[in-house]
């Protein structure tokens, strides 16, 4: 059997949103996780090394922004893939600040097009 192509930490408080795109990425062959809040998030990174985080910005417990600085804080080297629905010029602003890979817009991406993003995050590295 041919090995994973790499770990990847989905961080989505939107269950079915979070599994679709969980079946996606196991269909190309990644190993994958679910956080459904950042709280969630900090305790499976404390368990185990992901190569990239796909990361809502709006959830419970800890949202997004909070979540980013404290990869930033605990030196988590993880790409990052933001993937939310908001879309305003403060919110992109306010990300320039954290070493992203990308900002998806929900909304305007397919499932297969997220997972192009993700295929060619593993293919730069």
């Amino acid at each position: 059997m041919v090995g994973k192509k790499g770990k990847i930490l989905i961080i989505e408080d939107n269950r079915p949103i979070a599994r679709a795109l969980l079946l996606e990425l196991e269909e190309k062959n990644y190993e994958v996780d679910i956080a459904y809040d950042g709280e969630e998030a900090l305790k499976k990174m404390e368990n185990g090394e992901a190569d990239l985080f796909l990361l809502d910005l709006i959830m419970p417990e800890m949202d997004g922004f909070s979540l980013l600085e404290e990869i930033g804080r605990r030196g988590i080297k993880a790409g990052v893939i933001v993937v939310s629905n908001i879309s305003s010029d403060e919110t992109v602003e306010r990300l320039k600040k954290f070493n992203i890979v990308d900002y998806l817009i929900k909304a305007d991406y397919s499932l297969e097009e997220i997972a192009e993003k993700v295929d060619a995050y593993f293919d730069k590295r």
